[in-house]
């Protein structure tokens, strides 16, 4: 039972990665999901599920989209896109340093470092 639910979990984020690229889900007011740009507080759980689909499946394809979301967390980081708030480490806790624990990727762990300086900085 448990098996089946993992993996029609990991099914259905293949499945929204393939149909959204790299947008993000976001509860709007009538309470259903509408992907968008990296701008608000609840990204990182959309990247950190990625991650754990990579780990269950062992699939590349899931630790490339992986990737390639942590490169956008770097860009907004880097453009300061949304980050006056406390919720820095949703955001890169479940992206980078995700991405540093799952694949020792030594800049997810530098981009984790600096998004925890800027969240010091508040």
């Amino acid at each position: 039972m448990w098996r089946r639910a993992i993996e029609d979990a990991v099914g259905k984020i293949r499945r929204n990665l393939e149909q959204h690229g790299l947008t993000f889900p976001h509860i709007t007011n009538e309470k259903r999901y509408e992907c968008s740009e990296n701008t608000d507080w609840i990204e990182g759980f959309y990247t950190g599920l990625i991650w754990l689909s990579y780990e269950y499946s062992g699939d590349p394809y899931f630790k490339e989209q992986a990737q390639l979301q942590i490169g956008d967390f770097k860009r907004r980081l880097q453009q300061r896109i949304c980050l006056e708030h406390h919720d820095i480490g949703f955001l890169y806790g479940l992206s980078a340093l995700a991405g540093w624990i799952v694949e020792r990727d030594s800049d997810a762990r530098e981009l984790a470092m600096h998004a925890a300086d800027h969240l010091m900085g508040r």
